[in-house]
């Protein structure tokens, strides 16, 4: 099975007059402990779980599938993304395809990229569980092509590494038309923080929802 314990933190960058940049954080899109009240900012479809600490996105059996979505679309030209999520996969009777965290202009679907929608307009990064090495990719799409793992000129770039029963950090940054994702595997509060992927030149609008998604699929 895929259990994906989240936490997620998001802020707006500002930039101060001496050009050093600060951080605003967004509480209409994050989940923070003590989660309270969590449906009247998220969108929970498919097989969640709320606690105090975390929501576990994903289901106990084969062919699971859960998704987390922003209910405020946001309003910010530049932000942050922090998660701190833990992957586990330990039902013999189901294999864990993996997660979707996504900045996307149809948000609140659930579908089968990786919990997600197989189309759809703007970012997705997913991290796929079902490959040796596991595998961290990043997605752009306009909204015209249909999602297929198989297809490795879809992705723009990532990174693998061992990602599942342990607690992963990863941080997303857009910033002046510059996308970075970093990663964390390591550290207990993410202070280790390495560069998995950079991209310039990414056009990222306004009005798009965060989200965050699991699947498990079918074992064979």
């Amino acid at each position: 099975m895929i259990r994906v314990f989240t936490l997620v933190a998001v802020y707006c960058l500002l930039t101060t007059a001496a050009d050093s940049i600060v951080l605003s954080h967004s509480p209409n899109h994050s989940l923070k402990p003590p989660i309270t009240d969590v449906r009247s900012k998220f969108l929970l479809t498919g097989q969640c779980d709320v606690y105090t600490d975390r929501i576990r996105i994903g289901g106990d059996g084969p062919d699971s599938r859960g998704a987390v979505w922003a209910r405020v679309p946001t309003a910010y030209t530049d932000w942050q993304l922090t998660a701190n999520v833990k992957i586990g996969t330990d039902n013999r009777q189901s294999s864990g395809d993996g997660i979707g965290i996504w900045y996307a202009k149809n948000g609140g679907q659930l579908g089968d990229a990786y919990g997600g929608p197989l189309r759809w307009t703007g970012l997705a990064v997913f991290i796929d569980t079902t490959s040796t090495p596991q595998r961290v990719m990043g997605v752009l799409n306009d909204g015209t092509k249909e999602w297929d793992a198989r297809e490795k000129n879809f992705y723009f770039g990532g990174c693998s590494g061992q990602l599942t029963n342990r607690n992963v950090h990863i941080r997303l940054t857009y910033w002046n038309r510059i996308l970075k994702v970093e990663l964390d595997g390591e550290s207990p509060d993410g202070s280790k923080m390495t560069t998995c992927v950079e991209r310039q030149n990414v056009d990222l609008p306004t009005g798009y929802h965060f989200g965050m998604t699991a699947s498990t699929s079918v074992q064979d």
